[in-house]
């Protein structure tokens, strides 16, 4: 009699056991296609990412890091007196050379 119980009591647990996954199978099911569709938006992002390089952004600095101001092109930066004061003083040091 025992013996009798003892199957019962394991067939009871196989029963449980199976009700149990036939009852979150829905809920394992929707937990893997999120997943799967985080998965695939990273996988897309890393290769969007991959694909559209942000450009290369050249700009001058100090050596003690800071950045220099960009100058417009369309403003003076130099008046024509310094251009030429500069160019005369130049052109006379490639012309006579000091040493």
């Amino acid at each position: 009699m025992a013996n009798k119980q003892k199957s019962q009591d394991g067939s009871y647990k196989v029963l449980i056991k199976q009700n149990f996954y036939k009852d979150h199978i829905y809920e394992y099911i929707t937990f893997l296609i999120v997943c799967l569709v985080f998965l695939s938006f990273l996988i897309y992002s890393l290769f969007y990412l991959y694909i559209n390089k942000p450009k290369d952004q050249y700009f001058e600095g100090y050596r003690d890091g800071s950045i220099l101001q960009d100058i417009p092109v369309n403003e003076k930066y130099y008046y024509s007196s310094e251009i030429k004061s500069w160019t005369n003083s130049i052109t006379f040091t490639s012309i006579c050379p000091l040493n």
